[in-house]
């Protein structure tokens, strides 16, 4: 009895030892498992972070804060970029190219082009600022910074130093902010931002070989009048001009401006009537001190004979010489601008991706405080609504 009872002592202990060296096995399987689990979750950790690091660098490309001479060091880029300089000032990096606003004094060609185009020399440029000065002083309740050279240039150049010639336009611009308020008043790039997410308007980052500037507007397909009414859409074109003309090179050289019709339906089409066409075409005409040096009309369809109708009757000769109907034939495009500014979709070689609208508002957006400081400008009394629009 003894005996069974030692045996039996013993085969507890040896199941015992089996116990434990089981538990021992299970707990290195667990260990083992665990590992396994751990490299695995450590591969996956790797690709979350390569994936990560990758989307990051793709972010800080976007924010890159360029240094002031540094825009054409960047690496090219296959997409477009939003960046800013050291200054915070922002600018569209498009592959090799760039838009920005343009504000460096002009040099080398466009001095050359001023001289023998716009008579701009030293002395003349002297004698039609002092002469719109005093002009400006003249002209009762008209208020504007009368000590800001590149204010008073912005209208001087594009009337080739003409004082007279200048002052007209620019009493005519503010004749207009008083008559018709609704169009001109809240000239903010914040009131117009639905236009340009939706890319109704659309500067091309390359200027032509003679310096203009190359800006498309798209009333077509672009255009929902539900979401952009046309009052939206005329500050948005008059807050795009102004950004345009505070460059000295537009100044000079002027700009382009194509019409894109793609998608013009019967919607857009009664948005216009005969008083609204006088009105646009008197701002374009003889508001707006600018160097207009083509309109093209592409993309149109037959119906664009019925908006037609509506503007010829308001249209003066100038402008008639100046406005090209195109469709899609791009040869003729390109004996107005340069291949090199105009995309493959127009029949051109631009090589530059394209950019979202949101990019052109934020750039625009970040000179919002110069739009409200010419807000301030103009004429302090309503006398001048008196006289008649011819």
């Amino acid at each position: 009895m003894k005996r069974k009872a030692t045996t039996l002592t013993k085969r507890i202990r040896v199941y015992k030892f089996r116990e434990k060296q089981l538990k021992s096995r299970v707990q290195k399987a667990k260990k083992l498992q665990n590992n396994y689990e751990f490299q695995k979750k450590l591969q996956r950790m790797s690709k979350e972070a390569a994936t990560f690091i990758q989307r990051q660098m793709r972010e800080s490309a976007k924010v890159y804060r360029a240094s002031s001479n540094s825009y054409h060091n960047l690496l090219y880029m296959e997409e477009a970029a939003l960046l800013r300089r050291d200054n915070g000032e922002p600018f569209i990096q498009l592959g090799e190219n760039i838009l920005r606003l343009e504000e460096d004094e002009i040099d080398g060609h466009y001095v050359k082009k001023a001289e023998i185009e716009l008579r701009e020399t030293p002395d003349i440029v002297e004698k039609a600022i002092e002469e719109i000065k005093e002009l400006i002083k003249a002209e009762e309740g008209l208020y504007v910074p009368l000590d800001d050279k590149a204010f008073l240039l912005k209208y001087l150049r594009p009337h080739k130093f003409y004082a007279t010639s200048a002052f007209r336009v620019m009493r005519k611009f503010y004749k207009f902010k008083l008559k018709y308020p609704k169009y001109s008043s809240s000239l903010l790039p914040c009131t117009v931002e639905k236009a340009y997410l939706d890319e109704m308007i659309y500067f091309f980052p390359r200027r032509t070989a003679t310096g203009s500037r190359v800006m498309l507007v798209n009333v077509g397909s672009k255009w929902n009048p539900k979401e952009v009414s046309l009052t939206i859409l005329i500050k948005a074109l008059l807050v795009a001009l102004e950004i345009a003309m505070a460059e000295p090179r537009t100044q000079v050289g002027g700009v382009h401006i194509l019409l894109d019709l793609n998608g013009l339906s019967l919607s857009h089409i009664t948005q216009f009537t005969p008083s609204l066409a006088k009105m646009i075409l008197w701002i374009v005409q003889d508001c707006v001190a600018i160097r207009l040096k083509g309109v093209y009309v592409i993309n149109q369809l037959p119906i664009f004979k019925l908006v037609y109708r509506i503007f010829k009757p308001f249209l003066a000769e100038k402008l008639k010489n100046r406005l090209h109907f195109i469709g899609t034939d791009w040869n003729t495009l390109k004996m107005h601008i340069d291949e090199d500014c105009l995309p493959a979709r127009l029949g051109g070689t631009l090589n530059s991706p394209d950019y979202p609208g949101h990019y052109l508002y934020q750039v625009i957006e970040h000179y919002t405080y110069r739009y409200e400081e010419l807000a301030g400008f103009g004429f302090e009394t309503e006398k001048a609504v008196t006289e008649q629009i011819s």
